[in-house]
């Protein structure tokens, strides 16, 4: 998965989906990436680091537009959702705001990425937690057959896997190509995260 490499921080371009911009510019496609893109492609670019400042004010005016009784299951063109663009984020205030006003949890992108796919992806353990405490279902696949668990495991998440298993994650569950968690563990050398799912169950005779 690659990860949401916007010119707009992610917290922004979730106001924007409440305000009904979809606020195109150059990088509008790899603003659309989603957990279904290729789990073996490595990203560098990470993401536009929004200040604190700069996320107290978009929370803000966030928080305005939902008081205002804006959509906020509101989709841009890919399916995106304002609380997938939080969770990318690991804007936990925002992500509260939107859960508190009734944002689908299991909404999915165009490609079957969630919230909570998103946010195990990029390691925001807070989200994480925030979105399984609101019910959000931690075995949903993408249109790849990935898992939210998959996602951490892949990029060596150790902290999230955990949560997440706690939450019930399917540590058994296979991809549309037949690869679980644990075999994901092993062929990115993520020994941490491998010990945390062989402790949690999973099997080491699982063959793909």
């Amino acid at each position: 998965m690659r990860r949401v490499n916007s010119a707009l921080p992610c917290v922004v371009l979730a106001v924007s989906i409440l305000s009904g911009c979809t606020c195109s510019d150059s990088n509008s496609e790899k603003r659309q990436a989603a957990p279904a893109a290729d789990l073996t492609a490595k990203d560098n670019d990470g993401f536009t680091s929004p200040s604190k400042a700069d996320q107290v004010v978009q929370s803000e005016a966030m928080s305005a537009l939902i008081d205002d009784g804006r959509d906020v299951n509101a989709r841009t063109e890919d399916g995106s959702t304002a609380l997938m663009a939080a969770a990318s984020d690991g804007e936990v205030a925002s992500l509260q705001a939107l859960i508190t006003a009734g944002a689908d949890l299991n909404a999915a992108n165009e490609k079957g990425g969630t919230a909570l796919m998103f946010a195990s992806a990029n390691a925001h353990l807070e989200a994480v937690r925030a979105l399984i405490d609101a019910g959000a279902d931690v075995n949903a696949k993408d249109d790849n057959g990935t898992t939210a668990l998959s996602l951490a495991v892949v990029n060596g998440h150790l902290e999230v896997v955990r949560a997440l298993i706690a939450a019930g994650a399917d540590i058994h569950a296979r991809d549309n190509d037949g690869i679980t968690a644990l075999m994901w563990a092993v062929m990115r050398r993520h020994e941490e995260v491998e010990r945390a799912l062989i402790d949690a169950g999973a099997s080491v005779r699982a063959k793909d």
